[in-house]
């Protein structure tokens, strides 16, 4: 028997392998320029069950043993992030904003006008 490890190649080597791949395609999609980043999530999930094995014996003669069997699966999966930003400025020049009940008024300042909404 050997140690129970995810260095393990006989476990995990399809494992390893897939989150290899992900790890990859991401970081290419970055470099790309096609994202901004990315998330690799993975997920392990362990149990056992019990199972048998039949052992030949002389003649047809056969031995049946039980054993714990590991159970083992996975979960890799990627998420690219993309931001969009558009910047710009609204032309504010020559106008006023007040708050006149309860309402926000905008309008074109007319020089020499005091009050600017009458």
């Amino acid at each position: 028997m050997e140690r129970f490890s995810i260095l393990n190649p006989n476990l995990f080597e399809e494992f390893l392998a897939t989150c290899d791949s992900h790890l990859n395609a991401v970081m290419v999609k970055i470099l790309k320029g096609e994202f901004g980043s990315g998330d690799i999530n993975i997920k392990i999930s362990l149990s056992a069950i019990n199972d048998e094995v039949k052992i030949p014996r002389e003649g047809d003669d056969f031995e049946i043993r039980t054993f714990v069997k590991p159970v083992i699966d996975f979960n890799v999966k990627s998420s690219l992030k993309k931001s969009f930003s558009d910047k710009g400025a609204s032309d504010t020049d020559n106008m006023v904003i007040e708050l006149s009940d309860k309402c926000i008024k905008i309008g074109k300042i007319d020089d020499g006008q005091m009050d600017f909404f009458n």
